[in-house]
């Protein structure tokens, strides 16, 4: 199957029903983007990576927690977790340090097209449509990528990264994996280092 000429929302719906490809067709898909759009945020006292790896988990969350029943496309579903996460992030060391270490300053006032935000997302990236070699170029990158994400995590790890991008709580994670919510925290702070590498 040629994924490359799949919808975001076909494939999507494919990586919820367990299929790879589709999975690292959508992260490689994006994964510009969501450097893009994490630019316009900056905290201090973190790397930009930081926001970026973010980016990637609100994208996880995205593929993982998609409908076809939602009136928004995946790109702009997409789009929505992504800018949430970051801005959990950065909530989340708000209220973790000093504040005036971690103050953030958005660079644009409004990421939607009309002011009430109903308008479709502003494509931030825009790219040319790849021909045959660029695409089996691109489907090698997406699934070395896919892959690499996927060993650089041992089980118990992987586990609790699937449980937190269905937007489960450190409890139910806790729970469902049988450790405490101390170690969900240190392996999730231990996933988040890794991507950043990884990226």
């Amino acid at each position: 199957m040629n994924y490359e000429i799949l919808t975001n929302e076909e494939l999507a719906l494919l990586s919820q029903k367990g299929d790879d490809n589709a999975i690292s067709t959508l992260l490689y898909r994006f994964k510009d983007k969501v450097k893009a759009f994490s630019r316009p945020f900056f905290l201090v006292g973190a790397d930009s990576e930081d926001l970026i790896q973010e980016g990637m988990i609100g994208l996880y969350k995205a593929i993982g927690n998609y409908s076809s029943e939602r009136a928004a496309s995946f790109k702009t579903y997409a789009f929505i977790c992504i800018r949430g996460q970051i801005q959990d992030a950065i909530k989340s060391a708000n209220r973790k340090k000093h504040k005036f270490l971690n103050d953030y300053i958005s660079l644009y006032s409004s990421v939607y097209e009309d002011d009430n935000g109903s308008g479709e997302y502003i494509e931030l990236l825009k790219s040319d449509e790849p021909n045959p070699e660029q695409r089996l170029i691109q489907d090698e990158k997406s699934k070395a990528f896919y892959a690499t994400i996927t060993s650089a995590f041992n089980e118990q790890e992987l586990q609790v990264l699937r449980s937190f991008l269905t937007g489960a709580s450190y409890e139910v994670i806790a729970k469902s994996v049988g450790i405490t919510t101390k170690k969900v925290d240190n392996t999730l702070a231990k996933i988040r280092r890794e991507l950043n590498k990884i990226l």
